[in-house]
């Protein structure tokens, strides 16, 4: 999910790359963080969550991961995935991957 992140859609858009879909949940920016997601490809669902509670917008943002996606990565746009060195962070995430995972 996001809020006003437009300084960190590049680097968040470059470190997801190889997903085979990336969801952002908006809730309200007002600094074009929507607009330069979709522009990088980004699906953007949009959100008020009125009274503000980060539990309700986290199960608001999960539901937005459409029901076929097995493995779900949940970052903040200013974090990064950190892949063993000579690794893609999908190969290790594949690896250690096992079937019929619920959590």
């Amino acid at each position: 999910m996001a809020k006003n992140e437009a300084q960190h859609v590049e680097q968040f858009c470059d470190t997801t790359v190889g997903a085979d879909v990336v969801v952002v949940t908006d809730t309200g920016s007002t600094d074009g963080t929507p607009e330069l997601l979709r522009k990088r490809g980004v699906v953007v669902k949009e959100a008020a969550i009125l009274p503000w509670r980060f539990d309700t917008a986290t199960n608001v943002a999960l539901a937005n991961v459409p029901a076929d996606i097995d493995v779900c990565v949940k970052l903040d746009l200013d974090e990064r995935l950190s892949p063993p060195a000579g690794e893609s962070w999908r190969d290790a995430i594949e690896a250690a991957w096992r079937g019929k995972t619920s959590q």
